[in-house]
């Protein structure tokens, strides 16, 4: 096992990564991302909006859902508090289905994608999505490690 995955880590440094259809963005991945730097207190949040995922079809055009999830997290002029911390939304996911479209794209390829820039990351995803999971598609190495149920990990 990796060493960067046995280490404490250092959540005053580490990217937030909250991936997700943003189909529409709404209040929960608002308090989502403010929750982030409160809890465990993260140095900055990406947000990443999924241009087609295979297992949640987005009613909203991809663009739409990029300007409504920016408006969602920029400070608002009524008055509501920033964000506590550095927030940026991450077009990489749909950047790379514009390059390849009709095929399949995986978090796991994200996350290497991204694992380029920093080797501080976390990610976030929604409860929803969290239980809509089932096992891996993608596997690291071709590795796979199996859970006490049998199911790959």
């Amino acid at each position: 096992m990796s060493a960067s995955l046995t280490r404490e880590p250092r959540w005053s440094e580490l990217t937030a990564v909250y991936g997700g259809a943003f189909d529409p963005p709404h209040a929960g991945h608002l308090e989502a991302v403010r929750g982030l730097f409160g809890n465990p207190g993260v140095a900055r949040v990406w947000v990443l909006p999924s241009p087609n995922p295979p297992h949640k079809p987005c009613v909203a055009p991809t663009e739409a859902r990029i300007e409504i999830t920016r408006l969602t997290l920029a400070p608002h002029p009524t008055g509501a508090a920033p964000m506590p911390g550095e927030v940026t939304i991450d077009l990489s996911e749909i950047e790379r289905g514009r390059r390849n479209p009709g095929q399949p794209y995986y978090t796991f390829d994200t996350l290497t994608e991204l694992g380029r820039r920093t080797d501080q990351l976390a990610f976030v995803i929604g409860v929803d999505q969290l239980e809509a999971l089932g096992g891996p598609e993608r596997h690291r190495d071709g590795d796979e490690d199996q859970g006490d149920d049998g199911r790959p990990l």
